[in-house]
């Protein structure tokens, strides 16, 4: 078996202790969630339209 390439998620720096939650307000990725998701959305209706 071979190392891990530089590609790899062990070459990441280690990013510490993570909070769940931020008491100053919502997640700084709350935007690019709501964009994902609205994305997503468009792709299943796109796929399955509507029957009305």
């Amino acid at each position: 078996m071979t190392s891990p390439g530089p590609g790899s998620a062990h070459h990441l720096p280690d990013p510490g202790p993570v909070r769940a939650v931020r008491p100053d307000g919502p997640p700084h990725n709350e935007r690019g969630t709501r964009m994902a998701l609205d994305h997503l959305a468009r792709l299943v209706e796109e796929r399955n339209p509507p029957t009305d």
